[in-house]
């Protein structure tokens, strides 16, 4: 099943994760010309309403509303083909530290780097790791965290529940206070995503103070910035002040983890979405040869088949077919700019102090949707149009490979 999958690719034991994936692709092949009916469908739909109301092309019809040039999805493409050579170099280390031999495979990509030992951290030690991690922001930040956290506030759910749904989420009213929804299970991970919705939600209590109604709302483009730039601060934290070598080696993977498959993979999807639009706006048939053909090409690339950084087999060219995100309409390249332009301005709160993060708070968290989202952000600090703001976290990337 797709839930075993997910857990069994992670196997520690190679075998395991190789069986597991011939036996998932294997299965999903079987149904490869069905998925390719369904997804050429859905893009048949969203051409079909870019051309009725006059787009140029489908690209131009999703970033068209939120003024966002095609420049820039081009240009974030380019950018992170630009620096792929630092994914490789993440690959060449993985394979150095689960002590492969021979040809490292696609089935490798998933096992986590090192193996630390479980580090109990109920929730009220992890509040308190995040308030910590998050003084940089500032005594008013402080201040809503602190009412957050407080027991009996109604913002936050804990713990697993019967008929509670899982993962984490945030909801947010109008001038009343956010829900956040948890699962705490005691670990880093449950940190981290306390972390991360606790971002979400001052980004609503800053916007729905600061802005009326209409504009109290803000762009899914900018909504994961305000999430990930408080992930980044809590990994500051905790390697400031983890001396265990083993502990540091988990937070620095846990990093490197999260950059792979946000900004790597899916600047990959997104790649995969605009050549797919530009086959089918030339003419083309989206059957499921032409869409494994293609998918297989830039699973190659970006993984370095070809420079023998990974060996990519023709069966995984299907896993376009297990992606749900692709039937959403250039979706994807959101939460690359997310974790991007977090890593960046987190960096510069850091390094600036309470000036920046008043520009950061002011800028992003308090604008809502009262600017374009690319202003907003330029308001913020970070120029997302600029190839030096990609090189400075591809940079940070780097640094954390060769540490």
């Amino acid at each position: 099943s797709a839930a075993m999958y997910a857990r069994y690719r992670a196997s520690l034991h190679r075998g395991d994760r190789k069986k597991v994936f011939h036996k998932f692709w294997a299965t999903y092949k079987k149904y490869r010309n069905t998925f390719a009916a369904a997804l050429s469908g859905q893009v048949k739909y969203y051409a079909y309403n870019a051309q009725a109301r006059k787009y140029p092309d489908t690209l131009t019809a999703a970033l068209y509303p939120k003024n966002i040039p095609n420049s820039y999805y081009l240009g974030l493409i380019k950018n992170i083909n630009d620096n792929l050579d630092a994914f490789h170099d993440y690959l060449r280390l993985r394979k150095e530290l689960l002590g492969i031999e021979g040809r490292q495979e696609y089935f490798d990509i998933y096992p986590p780097l090192v193996q630390a030992p479980p580090q109990k951290i109920p929730f009220g030690e992890g509040a308190r790791i995040v308030q910590e991690a998050l003084k940089p922001l500032g005594a008013d930040y402080q201040k809503l965290l602190a009412t957050a956290m407080t027991p009996g506030s109604g913002w936050i759910d804990v713990y697993p529940n019967q008929g509670k749904r899982s993962g984490a989420y945030m909801s947010s009213v109008y001038k009343v206070h956010p829900f956040v929804l948890l699962n705490h299970n005691d670990d880093f991970d449950s940190v981290s995503t306390m972390a991360h919705e606790l971002g979400h939600a001052m980004h609503s209590v800053y916007s729905s103070r600061h802005q009326p109604y209409p504009t109290a709302d803000y762009a899914t483009f900018n909504a994961e910035v305000a999430s990930i730039v408080n992930e980044a601060l809590l990994i500051e934290y905790m390697l400031k002040k983890e001396k265990d070598p083993a502990r540091r080696r988990f937070l620095l993977s846990h990093y490197l983890d999260s950059f792979r498959g946000t900004v790597f993979r899916q600047t990959q999807f997104a790649e995969f979405e605009l050549k797919m639009y530009q086959l089918h706006e030339g003419g083309k048939s989206l059957t499921a040869d032409a869409l494994d053909k293609l998918y297989l090409g830039l699973l190659r690339k970006y993984h370095g088949h070809d420079k023998g950084v990974m060996h990519i087999a023709p069966l995984y060219a299907g896993e376009w077919s297990y992606i749900p995100h692709f039937y959403y309409r250039y979706y994807v390249y959101s939460y690359v700019n997310g974790f991007i332009a977090a890593t960046v301005l987190a960096d510069a709160i850091l390094t600036g102090g309470d000036k920046i993060a008043r520009k950061y708070i002011k800028g992003l968290l308090s604008a809502g949707s009262a600017k374009d989202p690319l202003d907003i952000l330029k308001d913020a600090g970070v120029d997302m149009l600029a190839p030096a703001t990609f090189k400075r976290a591809i940079a940070k990337f780097r640094a954390r490979i060769a540490e």
